[in-house]
């Protein structure tokens, strides 16, 4: 069954990926260093900026402004080429990464500073240091480090939605819960007959809204393999025309002047 296409629209976007079962991808600083340095030589040839970033042990999140549709070209070839490097380096063969780079389309400019936030705080969530500015190994903006109560609220909504490409016009869908997905599946009787159908149309509208099928498994206590048995037709995202350009987010050149100057330049 084939995945949802993502989306690749010009502007900004949070990205994250992390380590195979949660396993280190940086051992050192000269990992680090290489990792940077592969972000910063590939920005002429997709053509993005880095507004924000931060690198973790074991995962990494990064902000970036495409000036181009190539976001997945982008990642993909990030991945590879540090996935090679950390291969050759340590004697290992295989995938370093659990799966395909999650990112999250910024539609609104509303989100930009407290996402910044956000992955700033990621060394300070984990015990690593204790203020914005003393982890080395992210971009440290001149924010305010706090995340009040609307920030978090925002946060919330942030990473509870979707960008969709509309009829000639972006358009914002909430994605939901797994719960909601299955709330009619849950409530047919073990012996209906329906049961299972049900429960494969809630799977197909799961996936449908950015579900992985991995995700789906775990919730209902299946393997992945068995979610791809039965499910027996192929989701695909409405269509629709051409969408409406998005304004360009201006605030991304203003706070990339107050950066520290990029590791891998």
């Amino acid at each position: 069954m084939s995945r949802l296409p993502r989306t690749n629209r010009i502007g900004l976007y949070h990205v994250i990926n992390r380590g195979v079962e949660k396993r280190l991808i940086f051992l050192d600083d000269p990992d680090r260093l290489r990792f940077l340095g592969l972000v910063d030589e590939q920005k002429a040839a997709f053509d993005y900026n880095v507004v924000a970033y931060c690198l973790m042990p074991n995962h990494y999140h990064l902000l970036l402004e495409m000036k181009a549709e190539n976001l997945s070209f982008a990642l993909k070839r990030l991945d590879q080429d540090y996935t090679q490097y950390f291969n050759r380096k340590y004697n290992r063969v295989g995938s370093l990464w659990q799966g395909r780079f999650k990112s999250w389309f910024v539609h609104d400019e509303k989100y930009l500073n407290v996402l910044i936030k956000y992955i700033e705080r990621n060394p300070i969530k984990k015990g690593i240091t204790s203020r914005i500015g003393e982890y080395p190994w992210a971009s440290s903006a001149t924010v305010d480090p706090t995340l009040s109560q609307d920030d978090i609220a925002q946060l919330t909504e942030f990473f509870s939605t979707k960008f969709l490409p509309g009829a000639g016009a972006a358009e914002v869908a909430m994605q939901k819960s797994l719960s909601q997905h299955f709330l009619i599946a849950s409530l047919a009787r073990k012996r209906d007959s329906a049961k299972f159908a049900i429960r494969d149309q809630a799977i197909a509208s799961a996936l449908h809204d950015g579900y992985s099928q991995t995700q789906i498994a775990r919730y209902l206590g299946l393997t992945p393999s068995a979610i791809s048995k039965r499910l027996k037709i192929g989701v695909r995202p409405p269509t629709s025309g051409s969408p409406a350009p998005i304004p360009r987010l201006a605030m991304a050149s203003r706070l990339s002047s107050k950066r520290r100057d990029f590791p891998g330049g």
